[in-house]
């Protein structure tokens, strides 16, 4: 019986998860119903949902937009990788140099901006 309040409210939030919730503020709740509350709680549960999506929506698109480059100067010759990560640029840079460098002696310390 425990899991049926459960599957309401995600079979709820996902109906409702088009339309924004828009909640009052500044009102006097002590002369309310149970019942106005316990509606007025529902609302601010779907308007925190939705929240919740919002950012995580936010969050991702910003690990997905901040890329990482690296760049090596070495010995006249230049060489540039990106990444997600900047230990991902960092190292495809240094790979990139150590191909053209045989030894690899100046491939180090890349300089990394995002």
């Amino acid at each position: 019986m425990k899991t049926l309040p459960f599957l309401l409210i995600l079979i709820s939030a996902t109906t409702f998860g088009k339309q924004v919730v828009k909640i009052d503020v500044g009102k006097d709740y002590r002369s309310y119903k149970n019942s106005e509350l316990r509606k007025r709680i529902w609302n601010l549960e779907q308007a925190v949902w939705q929240l919740q999506q919002k950012v995580f929506e936010l969050e991702n698109k910003k690990e997905e937009t901040h890329a990482w480059i690296c760049t090596i100067d070495a010995m006249g010759d230049s060489f540039s990788a990106t990444g997600t990560t900047r230990v991902e640029a960092e190292s495809k840079a240094i790979e990139k140099c150590t191909e053209k460098r045989q030894n690899g002696f100046f491939c180090k310390h890349p300089q990394c901006k995002q």
